[in-house]
């Protein structure tokens, strides 16, 4: 399992990136409340993620992703 926590992460920061760019294009209209609990949880699930998973190409990937984030 801690194999695919790298890819794991990878997925769900770019799920909370897509979330964000649908929120700017107003695809979805959640409040503001549930748009920020929504974004801060996704980024601290994909920085734990990607922190506990082994190191290589993923892991880099994600934590940058992650911070960039």
């Amino acid at each position: 399992m801690k194999k695919y926590l790298g890819v794991i992460s990878f997925t769900l920061i770019i799920l909370v990136i897509c979330f964000f760019a649908a929120n700017i294009t107003q695809v979805i209209d959640p409040g503001v409340t549930t748009f920020r609990v929504l974004m801060i949880c996704g980024i601290i699930i994909s920085f734990s993620f990607s922190f506990l998973s082994e190191k290589g190409l993923w892991r880099k990937l994600a934590l940058g992703l992650s911070i960039f984030v």
